[in-house]
């Protein structure tokens, strides 16, 4: 294949995800059509499973469906950490070392960080925002300097970074060097920025009580394995899982609230009224309709079988890259009942916003118990909230990931 071959069809390959990503309700549909008709689809190297309960039995079975095709990506990149490890004595110690700097009993102080941003942003504003770029992004990036310690050096530049290397990392499922090249830079900036923040500390807690603080401590108090480097890679780790997915994953919701008038006025009562369950509902099933991503891949290490206790079989060969529909799987209607239906009430337990199994995500609870509710509740509680006129009120995106949506409203 000559060079302009390839990159031509490079380009076209790009394009094709760059749409997957930008509409996910299409998307949505289309998975509906497999769920329908073949429930676990094979092209190639490649396998689509559709189903709700086939794909938690993929994300469950961990050791057999594998995170392969992140892990070499990850520990080039900052080293060992949670996102890269499969289910070992390592992982089990670092998780345990990390819930001492990252405790649930702090979701009252990331709450309060997470209010104080808001307030910052509301009484900027003149009746007009960006969701994206004045909301969705600012609260991760400024949670991320309060609270882990790693503040970036803009909260631009600390953005970029994120979503340069979420993307390399999983969704460049075909290993584009278009898309490796400047993810490589944007680690490099990132290991190197965290590196400036342990110097200036002079690798010693600075009495901040931040996350950054709390794992140079570990550090001093001997815990086996903690040390700068293992610090840098923590801290990497977990502004890369939260930035980038926290604004996207906020952004869509908002999307999808303001394109359903009903929808929208019902969580915006909620909203208005503080009743965080109700508003938590309405966020889920927004969600739900538009979710982050399609699925998550994992790789068959072996010839496998999933759906044999439920009367069917589908054999997955070893090399395999599967994509876990998780989507698709939150519209099976075989758990969730009239899945074209806004239900507010749906369980917690079924959706797989964040995942399912070993690697759902860390730090689930700062984004659904913290950041994503504040800020559409901030954002629905504004008088007359509506899009802005023209293209500015519409959702652009930069690749896989929101980048702009201005909305209006009556100044308080």
């Amino acid at each position: 294949m000559s060079m302009i071959t390839a990159d031509r069809k490079g380009r076209a390959l790009r394009a094709v995800e760059n749409f997957t990503f930008q509409h996910p309700q299409l998307v949505g549909r289309g998975l509906g059509v497999l769920r329908a008709v073949k429930p676990v689809l094979r092209v190639g190297d490649v396998a689509i499973v559709t189903r709700y309960s086939d794909v938690r039995e993929i994300l469950s079975r961990d050791d057999d469906f594998t995170i392969g095709l992140y892990t070499p990506k990850m520990e080039a990149a900052a080293g060992h950490f949670i996102l890269a490890m499969q289910s070992t004595p390592r992982y089990e110690h670092d998780v345990s070392v990390l819930r001492l700097a990252v405790p649930r009993s702090d979701l009252p102080r990331i709450q309060d960080v997470v209010d104080g941003v808001l307030d910052e942003i509301f009484a900027d504003t003149a009746g007009r925002l960006d969701v994206v770029r004045d909301l969705t992004d600012k609260v991760p990036a400024r949670l991320s300097a309060r609270y882990f310690g790693t503040p970036g050096p803009d909260e631009t530049t600390l953005v970029h970074w994120g979503r340069r290397i979420f993307r390399e990392f999983f969704y460049n499922i075909r290993n584009d060097p278009v898309i490796a090249g400047p993810s490589a830079e944007a680690a490099t900036g990132l290991v190197q920025h965290i590196g400036e923040n342990i110097t200036a500390r002079n690798g010693r807690p600075s009495g901040a009580d931040d996350v950054l603080d709390r794992m140079l401590q570990l550090k001093i108090d001997g815990h086996l394995g903690v040390d700068d480097a293992w610090v840098t890679s923590y801290l990497f780790g977990m502004v890369v899982g939260m930035l980038p997915l926290t604004s996207k994953a906020t952004a869509l919701a908002i999307d999808v609230l303001l394109d359903r008038p009903g929808m929208l006025a019902g969580a915006q009562e909620a909203a208005r009224t503080n009743d965080d369950g109700l508003l938590w509902g309405y966020i889920s099933e927004a969600m739900r309709i538009a979710p982050q991503s399609p699925g998550q891949f994992r790789l068959a290490e072996g010839d496998w079988t999933i759906g044999a206790e439920r009367g069917r079989s589908y054999t997955i060969p070893a090399g395999t890259r599967v994509m876990a529909a998780t989507q698709s799987a939150m519209f099976d209607r075989r758990v969730f009942p009239h899945p074209r239906e806004v239900r507010t009430d749906r369980p917690a337990s079924q959706h797989l916003h964040f995942g399912y199994g070993l690697h759902s995500c860390y730090g689930r609870y700062i984004s659904y118990q913290a950041q994503i509710p504040r800020m559409v509740k901030a954002l629905l509680s504004q008088r007359n909230l509506r899009r802005a006129d023209g293209g500015a009120g519409q959702l652009a995106w930069q690749d896989a990931f929101p980048d702009s949506l201005t909305v209006e409203f009556d100044p308080s």
